[in-house]
């Protein structure tokens, strides 16, 4: 594989890649630079979603002048294989504006299991970091959870996340949802128990 230092420079660096795996729907390719080959993808049969799920991960973090995160790409391809190349919240198929957004945040520990994520766009990653909006653990709802905004404003197209080919882990929604609701920025009284709001707008 050859890479740019940067976008003007003359200079090429040449490395060792693997392919570790691919996905056709997204037309994406995860390739592993290593002296070594890496693993490969699941054997034909074997259930990701049979595998125990985890939604705190303690690997560290590798900090220079922003913390690096481990594995990042490797995430992002996962999360775009399992659940396709569209925002949950609004649809749009726009590669360059997808994100892989953490469900159980990494700064709380959050695994990089691709259950434990979701393809939003750049506005809905966004919207869901600052807790403007939460998806309810028992239904998979779309709730916006700052009074104030509502879904034109927001752009949300999505009532839930059912037309996903698949839904990510109950315990991480769960997870999510209590820190949405006791967090100082969400103005929607929520129960954080049973998963479900009070006052927040369903969609």
């Amino acid at each position: 594989m050859i890479t740019y230092p940067n976008p003007n420079s003359s200079v090429r660096n040449v490395h060792l890649g693997w392919v570790e795996d691919w996905d056709d729907w997204t037309r994406i390719f995860l390739i592993s630079l290593s002296a070594d080959p890496a693993i490969g993808p699941p054997e034909p049969g074997i259930q990701p979603e049979q595998s125990p799920f985890h939604p705190n991960d303690r690997k560290p973090q590798i900090r220079r002048e922003i913390a690096v995160r481990m594995g990042q790409q490797r995430f992002k391809f996962l999360v775009l294989k399992r659940y396709g190349p569209c925002c949950a919240i609004c649809g749009i198929d726009v590669p360059q504006l997808l994100d892989a957004a953490h469900i159980v945040p990494k700064e709380k520990g959050g695994t990089d299991d691709p259950r434990n994520g979701l393809v939003l766009c750049a506005l809905h990653h966004r919207a869901f970091d600052a807790k403007f909006i939460a998806i309810a653990p028992a239904d998979t709802k779309v709730h916006i959870m700052k009074i104030g905004l509502d879904r034109a404003k927001l752009n949300i197209t999505r009532a839930n996340l059912k037309h996903l080919v698949a839904e990510p882990h109950v315990d991480a929604l769960a997870m999510r949802w209590k820190l949405c609701a006791d967090s100082d920025t969400c103005t929607a009284a929520c129960d954080p128990k049973s998963g479900d709001s009070l006052n927040s707008t369903i969609i």
